[in-house]
């Protein structure tokens, strides 16, 4: 049980202490923003809300999310996926750039060593680059990899019914 709590735990941790990063002048992103907008300040994004190369509009990816498999919008032929049972997904627009993120959680029968290999293999090829890993206390990964294109925050642990759980956080660079 300790195990399915930690990880959701310190993903909230880092979402919290994100979205209270202080500004130069101690205030946090939210003031910062909120004070541009009390002195006028135009706070529009300017075009049609694409990246610098042009290739994402805000269009393209509507906010979904399912249970049992996964959203259409996931770039499945960019960022590998271990094959295991998809329990949940989601996709969106990132509040902060404006840009596609995902999270699939995942489950499958197979070992954790099976899986840290698999993956560990999948994100060391075809552009990809394991940028940072870390141990959690209980047994369980997180690698953070790079591509061109994304970054995957994947964590995985023993489930407390054998097999793994897997979890992958995507987001459009």
């Amino acid at each position: 049980m300790r195990n399915s709590v930690f990880l959701p735990l310190v993903a909230a941790a880092a979402v919290a202490l994100g979205s209270g990063c202080a500004g130069p002048d101690g205030d946090s992103l939210a003031e910062q923003t909120q004070a541009g907008a009390d002195v006028g300040a135009d706070v529009t994004p300017e075009g049609d809300g694409a990246n610098a190369e042009g290739d994402v509009s805000a269009n393209d990816i509507a906010d979904e999310e399912l249970h049992g498999q996964l959203v259409e919008s996931f770039p499945t032929d960019q960022v590998p996926l271990y094959a295991g049972d998809v329990v949940g997904s989601l996709g969106r627009m990132s509040d902060y750039l404006g840009l596609p993120e995902w999270n699939v959680d995942m489950t499958t029968a197979d070992s954790f060593d099976d899986v840290d290999v698999a993956i560990r293999d999948a994100y060391s090829a075809d552009g990809w680059e394991i940028a940072s890993e870390s141990k959690n206390p209980f047994g369980g990964n997180m690698l953070i990899a790079r591509s061109g294109d994304y970054i995957a925050t994947i964590t995985y642990q023993e489930a407390d019914n054998d097999g793994t759980s897997i979890n992958y956080g995507v987001s459009q660079q």
